[in-house]
């Protein structure tokens, strides 16, 4: 701290005398007094009406001034003597004088050109007193008395006992966040006390931290402004082990708290064997420094209750490399996890049971084009449904052995990675939230958005293929094979069955992502919010789904064996018997056993022994119900189903087994991990194989359409030759064969128009050819050819020789008119049957004008 006084005397030319009364100022002139009884002299005498004052200049910077005043009485001091001290006009002290000690030393912070000094006496009046001594002195920082330490302004710093500028001093600076002088870590200087210690860098784990303090089990010393510190580890060497099984063996880790050096080699300086095991080869570590070291064990043998042991040989041949401490174990063991040697042979036929059960989930994917167009498009989704089950076992907290989860990813294909998330243009990648550790495993986390975009995307196609279909099958598309087909795919498939197909496939990956959203409800975010609000509403529409479909089969009872009724709702009672109403709803009970499948596995998680209970319990409830009722139209359709449950409830049983992780080797886990593969493979089997039949009838079918069709056209011709007699009535059914869409060419649209049948047709022979067609039908039957006789009171007659009995679902809209003596209006209805059933039928029509449909048996000519 510099001083420097800038008064030093009493003179009375630098004094004046501030009268109180008259608030009067003189010049004090020859006023020392010597007082010979106490040997000293003062500036004085005065009473307690006058006041010393008295300016300094203070030119040179300082940030103190300090003050020593010594005060005197002639008289000797009296108590209750007091004193009052002015600094510029403000009162710094007010002081009763001590009658032995009358001087006080007073530091006040002061930085401008001048100062002010006041003295006045504020007792009783007749006391005479004076000033004995006065020092006045700047300084450049404020000394505080009681600590003893030179303080500082803000962004000044005491070095040396001087205030100092943190933005000009080498070494210092001010720091943004705290607005305080602070000295810089790293630079290899201690100047104040604010850091512990600086080794001249900022590196962690070399006894300095990278904030400049004292690691534990470190000491450092000898910083100083001009040198930095040295640390030394004063703490020992401690070596920790860990072990995981690999494919070929464990592999043991060997950690250091400390980086260490090997000085000759890992061979020479310590000794590893595995106790408890023979037949195994050990490799030791190639690296001679580090913190991590690892040791690869292979062994063709199964390792059971094995530990491995190392120790230290040569203890000076492992050192801290920078306090050259050495390391003091000696003998170190691990009990290593029991290891299963799989052989070759094992291991390839696992990865061979994967490689088929990808192709067989890819040809249940690329079956969608035909099953589409064939409207059997609910079996691809049924079978998606039971391989998106069995996928959602993985989310199971158990460990899985090899086998089992190089089998679960080959379900990836079900996840339809071709599909784009519609929502990953809109968040962060990085954005990850709470979830169980779990379902962090197999890549899940409470992010609804990320979870669940495939099945918006998805929707979103539908919709965009829903409303091409509109635009291409309107009027004012001109080409009519086109608009036909847009149309028929249109009204029959898109009215609702496909968006409750697209439903069925999403709805337990919407289900499971919604219900794990409840994970984490931040919504600091604008995207968290919006991830929220929708995660909310989809959880709503999930949670009422199968009540909503419920119901909406329920106000449809009376006509849930309609054929169009059906057709729409395909995707709830496709194969399904709708005797009763209990059997058209047995679709409801597997979407509610999905969404109990997605609340068992987000909210119980931590209890896998109580997951399995529980979804077995609903396993056996639906085998019992199939057995009983067997809602199936098929027989074989109902097996598939009766075996899916009883397997899926192995599997169940079989992850049950495997939660058990103590005391199991991996040899029994393994096993069980084949009975799931088993299990599974047996499922998807069943399933594809009634797929696959589907789809090659569907194409087979198509075939041979197409092919009747082209026959048809050939041999259709019209026909002006008049036939007299029965006999020639009737010809063979092969040469007969014409479509619907050909006999409303034939006889032209004036069908149920007014205009034609004001204005009848002239000729006499209108030929006319029903073809009945069903959806599902591969064989196209026709109805005999009939031509008008002159004779009015005989009867027209349609005739077809059939053993056949008609059977339709809806046959409600056949209307039969006779609207003239040469004109026959037939009214047809769709005619349909969807049991695959030859349909034939003969009618007759009565004379003109008669309402009276004659129906005639078969086999009559």
């Amino acid at each position: 701290m510099i001083k420097r006084s800038i008064s030093t005397n009493i003179n009375s030319i630098y004094w004046v005398a501030y009268d109180k009364n008259s608030q009067a100022v003189q010049m004090i002139s020859n006023c020392i007094q010597s007082c010979s009884a106490q040997n000293f002299q003062v500036l004085g005498l005065f009473d307690n009406t006058i006041a010393l004052q008295r300016i300094l200049g203070t030119p040179e910077p300082h940030y103190s001034i300090q003050l020593e005043i010594s005060l005197g009485n002639c008289q000797g001091w009296q108590t209750n003597n007091y004193f009052s001290i002015y600094i510029d006009n403000q009162v710094v002290l007010q002081w009763n004088v001590d009658l032995i000690l009358d001087t006080f030393i007073l530091n006040i912070p002061h930085s401008s050109s001048s100062l002010n000094i006041m003295i006045t006496q504020n007792f009783q009046s007749g006391v005479l007193w004076g000033i004995k001594s006065f020092i006045a002195t700047m300084q450049t920082c404020i000394y505080d008395l009681q600590t003893k330490q030179c303080l500082c302004p803000q962004n000044y710093i005491s070095l040396n006992g001087e205030c100092v500028s943190c933005s000009t001093y080498p070494g210092m600076f001010i720091n943004p966040d705290t607005s305080l002088c602070q000295e810089q870590c790293g630079d290899g200087k201690r100047i104040t006390n604010q850091k512990e210690c600086d080794d001249g860098n900022t590196i962690n784990g070399d006894g300095c931290s990278s904030s400049c303090k004292v690691e534990d089990g470190w000491k450092c010393s000898g910083g100083s402004a001009t040198s930095p510190d040295v640390c030394q580890n004063i703490a020992p060497i401690i070596m920790v082990l860990t072990s995981q099984n690999v494919d070929k063996g464990p592999i043991v880790t060997i950690t250091f708290n400390k980086h260490i050096r090997i000085a000759t080699s890992w061979e020479d300086a310590t000794q590893m064997k595995i106790n408890g095991a023979s037949d195994y080869k050990l490799s030791y570590p190639t690296d001679l420094q580090g913190i991590a070291f690892n040791v690869t064990i292979t062994s063709e043998t199964n390792l059971l209750n094995s530990q491995f042991q190392i120790t230290i040989l040569k203890s000076q041949c492992i050192v801290d490399d920078i306090s050259q401490t050495k390391i003091y174990t000696k003998t170190q063991t691990l009990k290593l996890a029991d290891f299963t040697y799989i052989p070759f042979e094992q291991r390839k036929f696992a990865e061979n049971i994967s490689e088929a059960a990808n192709g067989v989930s890819l040809t249940v994917i690329a079956s969608f084009i035909p099953l589409l167009l064939s409207g059997n498009f609910f079996l691809l989704v049924n079978t998606i449904e039971i391989t998106e089950m069995i996928f959602h076992y993985q989310f199971i907290d158990v460990r899985y052995p090899f086998n089992v989860n190089q089998f679960f990813a080959t379900f990836n294909n079900f996840e339809l990675p071709m599909v784009p998330n519609i929502f990953e243009f809109f968040y962060e990648e990085s954005t990850n939230l709470h979830a169980p550790a779990r379902l962090k495993e197999v890549k899940l986390d409470s992010f609804f958005m990320r979870n669940s975009g495939q099945a918006f995307t998805l929707f979103l196609l539908l919709l965009t293929f829903h409303t091409l279909l509109k635009m291409l099958s309107s009027k004012c598309n001109k080409i009519n094979c086109l608009r036909k087909l847009c149309q028929e795919l249109k009204e029959n498939k898109f009215n609702y069955s496909f968006y409750f197909d697209v439903m069925t496939v999403t709805y337990l990956n919407l289900a499971v992502s919604s219900f794990m959203q409840f994970y984490d409800t931040n919504s600091e975010t604008t995207i968290l919010l919006i991830n929220q609000i929708i995660s909310y509403l989809t959880f709503t529409v999930v949670l009422f789904w199968p009540f909503f479909m419920a119901y909406y089969i329920y106000v449809r009872r009376d006509v849930i064996g309609d054929e169009e009724v059906q057709e729409r709702l395909s995707s709830l009672v496709e194969g399904l018997k709708t005797d009763t109403l209990f059997k058209s709803m047995f679709q409801i009970l597997l979407f509610c056993r999905k969404l109990y499948l997605a609340f068992i596995v987000n909210f119980m998680i931590a209890a896998p022994h109580m997951q399995m209970n529980f979804l077995g319990v609903y396993n056996i409830f639906l085998i019992l119900l199939r057995l009983k009722y067997r809602p199936q139209k098929l027989i074989f359709q109902e097996v598939v189903n009766i075996v899916t449950e009883v397997f899926l409830f192995v599997i169940q049983v079989c992850i049950q087994q495997l939660r058990d992780d103590v005391n199991q080797t991996e040899y029994q886990r393994i096993q069980f991990g084949w009975l799931i593969i088993g299990c599974s493979s047996v499922i998807i089997a069943f399933h594809a194989l009634f797929l696959t039949y589907e789809v090659v009838s569907t194409i087979k079918k198509y075939i041979k359409k197409y092919k009747e069709k082209r026959a048809a056209k050939k041999k259709i011709a019209p026909s002006k030759e008049n036939h007299s007699t029965a006999s020639k009535q009737k010809l063979k059914q092969n040469n007969n064969l014409m479509s619907i869409e050909n006999l409303n060419d034939e006889i032209k649209p004036s069908i149920e128009t007014k205009e034609n049948l004001e204005n009848p047709p002239k000729n006499k022979d209108i030929q006319m050819n029903l073809l009945l067609q069903s959806d599902q039908m591969d064989d196209i039957y026709a109805f005999g050819k009939t031509s008008h006789n002159t004779n009015r009171q005989s009867n027209d007659l349609i005739s077809s020789n059939t053993n056949r009995n008609l059977i339709s679902k809806n046959a409600s809209n056949l209307d039969y008119e006779m609207q003239s003596q040469n004109v026959t209006q037939i009214n047809l209805g769709s005619i349909t049957n969807r049991n695959r059933t030859r349909v034939g039928s003969t009618v007759a029509f009565s004379k003109p004008g008669s309402q009276q449909i004659i129906p005639l048996n078969d086999g009559q000519n």
